[in-house]
């Protein structure tokens, strides 16, 4: 029964052992996890010494942007009892070549005891050493001491393909290189931890932004590309931007359904000019100088010929002509007896005709003209493109017989956009007699922008 137990225990304890054995290993990994393996050469078929006042080591090309935190030799001492002083220094290099006058970090070992058997001998690097990953670099052993020799291992074959030996044995600068050997060494970096935000031409970027770019003589260019380049990226994130380089160029930005331009300011503009809106386009705007005090007269047109209309009965009313511009218009222009709106003339028009009529020989007849609008080519207000009329009647009596004179005008708003062309069309009143607009002025057209 005993021996059962004893054995139980045993297994326990062994268990126990085992269990505080990877535990203790996983702490070691957990511990030094920041700390990775860059570059090595850990083939070695031979040894030298490095003389006191003599310098030995290795261009190498760092795999891992960080900092250099540790660096490993193969070395052994030539007695027990001594003791060393030595220098490991880190150059900026060339494949082929080491700038010594360009250092990056120094770390100075003091009394330090090497085993008269050879190893891997480990130098933690105190000094802040920051490498970047495709660029060269060399690590060399400075042998400070006065009478004590360091042995370092090595491999003639050339076993190390991003770099080569480094020497000097009478000093530590210039240092010769030696193509075919590589020092057998290892180097450990400490990549950057993540960054909460990050600074370009500032050491203290601002907690707000994830990142800062500073500069007074450089901008920051976004990915350039064609509307066809931009619009093929796949799966675009909702918020990323690109700059378009052909027609219309701007800053694009998908909004999680669509690309969009980014909201910009059109050229130009005085003082005193607002931004307004051209058409119903998104971002389309337009500079336009606010109106004083309300209403503007835009234009003042009247008729210095008679102009004969066609019957009540037609279906295709006569153009009105008004040959004498009074009121010369600003946000649009007048020609051919059509009036443009222009550019910055978008918004709410009142427009109003007024009719002056030719007295008629035939007494009693009374006279008057319809009044229809005309909005690029297209009936205003119409039906299936039939003219409607909207009348208002100013009765007067005729001077030269008992007719009634009609002074017919028109007044109505209208919203019009930038390029809109109205023109005016009237027809009599009479269904069996033509009438006549009148060359008194009286026939009229003005258009106000409200």
């Amino acid at each position: 029964m005993n021996n059962i137990i004893n054995k139980k225990k045993n297994i326990m304890r062994s268990f126990f052992k085992k269990l505080l054995f990877a535990i203790s290993v996983v702490m070691v990994v957990q511990a030094n996890a920041q700390q990775t393996l860059d570059q090595s050469n850990t083939t070695f078929s031979t040894n030298t010494g490095l003389s006191p006042n003599s310098a030995a080591g290795q261009i190498f090309r760092a795999g891992i942007t960080g900092n250099l935190t540790q660096v490993d030799f193969r070395l052994f001492s030539t007695s027990s009892a001594a003791t060393n002083n030595f220098n490991v220094v880190i150059y900026n290099a060339t494949a082929t070549s080491v700038n010594t006058a360009s250092i990056v970090s120094t770390t100075t070992f003091s009394s330090t005891a090497i085993s008269t058997s050879p190893g891997w001998y480990s130098m933690p690097i105190t000094t802040a050493t920051p490498l970047i990953a495709g660029n060269y670099y060399a690590v060399v052993i400075n042998n400070a001491s006065t009478s004590n020799t360091l042995i370092y291992e090595y491999e003639t074959t050339g076993s190390y393909a991003n770099g080569t030996y480094v020497f000097n044995v009478s000093g530590f600068t210039p240092l010769s290189i030696s193509a075919s050997s590589d020092i057998a060494f290892r180097t450990y970096v400490t990549p950057p931890a993540p960054l909460s935000n990050v600074g370009i031409g500032t050491p203290t970027p601002n907690a707000s932004a994830k990142l800062d770019v500073s500069s007074t003589t450089q901008g920051m260019l976004v990915p350039r590309m064609t509307a066809a380049q931009r619009t093929a990226i796949a799966s675009p994130a909702t918020g990323l931007m690109v700059y378009q380089t052909d027609a219309p160029a701007g800053f694009y930005f998908y909004n999680g359904a669509a690309w969009v331009p980014s909201q910009t300011v059109p050229a130009g503009g005085t003082t005193g000019q607002v931004l307004t809106k051209v058409d119903a386009t998104d971002f389309n705007t337009q500079w336009a100088t606010p109106l004083s005090g309300g209403a503007r007269l835009e234009l003042r047109a009247t008729k210095n010929t008679t102009q004969t209309l066609v019957l009540s009965t037609s279906a295709s009313p006569d153009l009105v002509t008004y040959e004498s511009v009074v009121t010369t218009p600003t946000l649009g222009t007048y020609a051919n007896n059509a009036y443009t709106v222009g550019t910055n003339g978008a918004g709410l028009y009142l427009i109003q005709t007024r009719n002056s009529m030719v007295d008629n020989a035939t007494p009693n007849n009374t006279l008057g003209a319809y009044n229809y609008l005309e909005v690029n080519g297209s009936a205003y207000g119409s039906f299936n493109n039939i003219y409607p009329s909207f009348v208002s009647n100013v009765s007067i009596r005729s001077a030269t017989n008992s007719a009634i004179r009609s002074g017919t005008q028109y007044m109505f708003l209208v919203f019009l956009n930038a390029g809109d062309v109205i023109r005016i069309r009237a027809t009599g009143t009479n269904s069996s007699t033509p009438q006549a607009l009148s060359n008194d002025g009286g026939t009229q057209l003005m258009i106000v922008k409200l």
